[in-house]
């Protein structure tokens, strides 16, 4: 179950097509399907292959995938050989044998765009997908809503339209112990032209809370959200990403806070900014950080990993990452100690679009 769970949780750090090692008698084989469908098998220890499904390739350049962006991947926690998977532009899909075979189960959804993924962890057969793909450029297209389903995905019921409609969801979380407790961050995406511009009658982007399975929602912190994760050890103790490539140039997100990283000990009711070592700006139009990803290790909640893009500040996104940033704060619940006063930010490099981390494997080093 380890190997698996570690395998869906890189693969989205990776984008492209689906790529997984897979173990067998304590030799490590990969194995590749092809485009052309064929299973290629390779002994080296190590190595990263597609296991589909397939992405489409281009005309003159077979080398140059056309599609096969994978937005989330969620594990049933009922069943790990049960994986569920969104596409930027392809829906879910569905396997019930660890990524062998795979088929769409979303194709009557009003939208294919896909965001984001969550399983109940209280009542797997409640999945929650997060249209509109949350990718920071112009052909990740927006969403229409939450797609909420009660059956393990076999049918599907489109909620949230006042909240989410020309938005895309970057992340959803459920609560642990209660299925109608949900969580999601949004931000602005492509809607048939430049996504600089931003869209017409645009939705409440930030941090979205439904204490009724989805059906209402309210926002709590205001932004281009980027990213969403919770303490293990309570629901009530969560970070949340701020990360608008477009600050000074599109103006839609009325008390938008500033980019960073966030933290709320109520459930997300109300947020603290946690300083950093990239600085602060005061300025409306400018910003010390650009688009914002984050993960917290589950086997010592008190590490979280921020990646952290140079910011645009009115130019172009592709302005390349400024840096891995990881906080060893030891945080005392009881205290009045904030968090954001005690971080201790360890600078690190490393190239990632997302971060994510095994759920039991965490090694300290400096």
């Amino acid at each position: 179950m380890k190997t698996r769970l570690a395998v869906a949780l890189v693969i989205v750090a990776m984008g492209g097509t689906f790529m997984a090692l897979r173990l067998a008698d304590g030799t490590a084989r990969a194995e590749q399907e092809t485009l052309d469908g064929r299973i290629g098998v390779a002994n080296t220890a190590g190595e990263w292959v597609s296991i589909g499904p397939s992405a489409l390739t281009g005309e003159r350049n077979q080398a140059l995938l056309q599609s096969g962006r994978v937005s989330s991947i969620a594990v049933d926690p009922a069943d790990e050989s049960h994986w569920l998977a969104g596409f930027g532009n392809g829906g879910v899909w569905d396997t019930h044998d660890s990524g062998a075979t795979w088929a769409p189960v979303t194709d009557s959804a009003p939208t294919l765009a896909t965001g984001a993924i969550a399983f109940a962890p209280s009542d797997p057969n409640v999945v929650y997908v997060g249209t509109g793909e949350s990718a920071g450029v112009s052909f990740a297209k927006v969403g229409l809503g939450v797609l909420k389903s009660t059956d393990g995905g076999d049918t599907w019921t489109l909620l949230g339209a006042s909240s989410f409609a020309r938005a895309t969801v970057k992340r959803i979380r459920v609560h642990p112990a209660d299925p109608n407790i949900v969580l999601a961050v949004t931000a602005r995406g492509g809607v048939g032209r430049d996504t600089r511009e931003g869209a017409p009658s645009p939705p409440p982007f930030g941090l979205l809370r439904s204490s009724d399975g989805g059906n209402t929602w309210a926002r709590s912190l205001a932004g281009q959200g980027t990213g969403l994760e919770v303490d293990p050890r309570s629901f009530d103790r969560l970070y949340a990403a701020i990360g608008d490539q477009r600050v000074g140039v599109i103006d839609d997100t009325p008390g938008a806070v500033e980019n960073g990283v966030y933290r709320s000990i109520d459930r997300g009711a109300t947020w603290t900014y946690i300083e950093g070592p990239w600085g602060r700006s005061s300025s409306r139009t400018r910003s010390t950080v650009g688009r914002v990803e984050l993960a917290i290790a589950p086997s010592n909640p008190d590490v979280l990993y921020a990646s952290i893009q140079i910011p645009p500040n009115g130019g172009g996104n592709n302005t390349g990452l400024l840096g891995l940033y990881r906080s060893n704060a030891d945080v005392d619940q009881d205290s009045d100690r904030r968090r954001e006063q005690r971080a201790d930010w360890q600078w690190r490099v490393l190239r990632a679009r997302e971060v994510r981390l095994h759920a039991h494997a965490f090694r300290r080093s400096r």
